[in-house]
């Protein structure tokens, strides 16, 4: 079971599972079942090997996953064996099962199981009402999620290349007749402290999603801390962990260049190797996203060239200007009902120029700072 986990090790691995396997069929000591969400996956994980599959296994099952429908009715038989429910709670129920189900990667018996701990585990009585049914994220068009991308201050040229995907897609849809194929998304962040590049992550994944560019709304974010581990022979299963977990969205790797360091660390260098494979052989499937500061993040692209040849877009994230850096200050005190008289404006210009020179100075983080101490001094 679980060949999705097995597909993303190396060949030498699969080999010798393939090996494995061979010598104990040819024993036809057991009864031999394989299970996988799809053929892909034990078509890759025997490639070169398909002898195995081949002459050992001659039967083919196929399983369907129950539509809407038959799920909406099981979950409902299931919750009316000890509990009264009204006709509002049947109504939310439908309509949340139809809007996640769908979307849903786990096997239905753990969407019935999840939702229906879910449902029960605010229940105060034995009655079920709507507001028992939990609240699901909906969908956001594509001119809301960039309204709020255009509401963020600078990032000009991050906000040119988010349009170009979503004018890309638009083409795709147009022109039947061209054989666009899905451009490569794997991409580096560029840029210092507080540029926004977390932010515009999080806003990526609306957007690929919106796109159809990932099949799921997810963004995982990660540090170098949760891929490398402690022992020998455990990095590879950790980091193919985290992948196996922002399949079909987004995988964003904050201060990235850390992977870098020590040429001779062979815990980070295996923690690499694994990313590699997986932007290579799940492309379609996952985004990578590398992020960190200019100079140590060209430090680590230099010292591996085969994440660079597998990034599709490197962007820039430049420091905020002083009248941007206002501009975001205005923002969040006219957002919490202040208003900002022009003396205390020119001050923060002052304050803002004297500092944004220091090392590591912070931009947005910076002014945010900046604010939350002005809150509490108001």
């Amino acid at each position: 079971e679980n060949f999705e986990a097995i597909d993303g090790k190396d060949k030498p691995f699969k080999d010798e599972f393939s090996y494995f396997m061979r010598e104990n069929l040819q024993k036809e000591r057991y009864i031999t079942i394989l299970v996988a969400k799809n053929k892909e996956y034990l078509k890759h994980v025997f490639e070169g090997n398909e002898d195995v599959l081949n002459n050992y296994f001659e039967f083919e099952i196929f399983g369907e996953k129950p539509d809407i429908q038959e799920v909406y009715n099981k979950v409902l038989n299931e919750l009316e064996e000890n509990n009264e429910v009204t006709d509002d709670f049947k109504i939310s129920l439908l309509d949340y099962i139809s809007n996640t189900y769908p979307k849903t990667e786990s096997s239905y018996p753990e969407y019935r199981d999840k939702l229906c701990k879910k449902i029960l585990f605010n229940k105060t009585d034995n009655k079920l009402d709507k507001e028992n049914v939990p609240e699901y994220e909906k969908e956001k068009s594509l001119e809301e999620i960039f309204a709020g991308l255009d509401e963020l201050v600078g990032l000009q040229k991050v906000k040119k290349v988010l349009r170009e995907l979503a004018d890309l897609n638009s083409l795709k849809e147009k022109s039947k007749k061209l054989n666009i194929t899905t451009p490569n998304l794997h991409m580096v962040f560029l840029g210092n402290p507080g540029t926004g590049k977390t932010t515009i992550a999080r806003l990526i994944s609306d957007i690929l999603y919106n796109l159809k560019y990932i099949k799921e709304n997810k963004l995982i974010e990660v540090s170098v801390k949760d891929l490398v581990a402690e022992y020998v022979g455990q990095t590879a299963p950790k980091t193919m962990s985290v992948i196996e977990k922002a399949m079909n969205g987004v995988l964003f790797i904050d201060e990235a260049y850390t992977l870098a360091a020590g040429k001779d660390n062979t815990y980070n260098q295996e923690a690499i190797a694994t990313l590699i494979q997986a932007m290579e052989n799940y492309r379609d499937k996952l985004v990578v996203i590398f992020a960190g500061y200019n100079k140590e993040m060209q430090a680590f692209l230099d010292s591996n060239s085969g994440i660079t040849s597998r990034i599709g877009y490197t962007l820039q994230f430049e420091d905020y200007t002083t009248e941007e850096l206002i501009k975001i200050f205005m923002g969040m005190a006219t957002k919490a009902g202040f208003i900002v008289e022009d003396e205390a404006v020119k001050y923060l210009e002052q304050v803002i120029d004297e500092n944004r020179n220091t090392e590591n100075f912070g931009n947005a983080r910076f002014v945010r700072n900046i604010y939350e101490k002005t809150i509490i001094k108001h």
